[in-house]
């Protein structure tokens, strides 16, 4: 014999798992997908700027985009200028 779901099961089957992955998404669930951040230390980064005086070049050879190198730079207050005159 056939298992015969109503609609009105099947809505509130869907209802369940949409309240169930509400639930997980507040209890701080991540999907394991996707690219994992940057680890580079900020003397890491100084090092490269240094030696490459372009935040281009740096961001090439650090393998990163130049948003990043931006992006340090803003965390320490600091910019360009200001790392190459150290």
């Amino acid at each position: 014999m056939k298992n015969i779901i109503t609609k009105e099961e099947s809505d509130k089957e869907v209802l369940t798992k949409v309240v169930d992955n509400i639930v997980q998404g507040k209890s701080g669930y991540t999907h394991k997908t996707g690219r994992k951040p940057f680890n580079y230390s900020v003397k890491n980064v100084y090092d490269t700027l240094l030696s490459t005086r372009s935040i281009s070049l740096a961001a090439k050879e650090l393998n990163c985009s130049r948003a990043y190198i931006y992006q340090v730079l803003k965390e320490q207050r600091m910019t360009l200028k200001e790392v190459l005159m150290k």
